[in-house]
């Protein structure tokens, strides 16, 4: 019988041990932080594409921002969103000001070239001007209106689809290439 109750408050000792032992899983809120930035739209004229060039250094990574971001329609991004960026595709984690969100959209505009004077057929002069409108502007305070995220210049024939704003992004990242 004494062996007995050894037996049983050794089982009851290991078994005490154990539960010490067993790691309880973070919750699945802080598994998701865990994984990725999180940036809260502040500005308009914030997209995927501008949000992918500024934390990855890739426009075209913004496909994958939009996978983890499902409950975010792409074409519409709300003022105070919070999008997740997956932690492998960071080259940088601290979130970009106005004045550098204003310089990103510069820079993914396509450059303005001087007016030019082309010889028509027939002798006479036409005048070329380019038409190339300024990106989204981006307002001193955020407000809490919504905007089209495809309002960016150069990108208006591509139309408001996924793909209209693949191949957008696209052409970007080749006109970035190319300057």
């Amino acid at each position: 019988m004494e062996k007995f109750k050894y037996l049983i408050a050794i089982l009851v000792l290991l078994n005490c041990s154990a539960c010490s032992l067993v790691s309880f899983p973070e919750s699945h809120e802080e598994q998701q932080q865990a994984n990725y930035l999180v940036h809260t739209v502040k500005y308009e004229g914030e997209t995927y594409a501008i949000m992918s060039l500024w934390y990855t250094g890739k426009m075209s990574n913004w496909k994958s921002i939009r996978e983890v971001n499902p409950s975010v329609d792409v074409l519409r991004i709300a003022l105070g969103s919070s999008i997740r960026i997956p932690e492998e595709l960071l080259k940088r984690s601290a979130p970009y000001s106005k004045s550098e969100l204003a310089n990103l959209l510069n820079a993914i505009q396509p450059k303005a070239t001087q007016t030019t004077k082309t010889e028509v057929p027939g002798g006479s002069e036409a005048t070329l001007e380019p038409k190339i409108r300024p990106a989204v502007s981006v307002s001193s305070e955020p407000t809490d209106s919504f905007y089209p995220v495809t309002s960016i210049s150069g990108c208006e024939t591509f139309g408001n689809s996924e793909e209209g704003l693949a191949g957008c992004a696209d052409l970007i990242d080749t006109l970035i290439e190319i300057h």
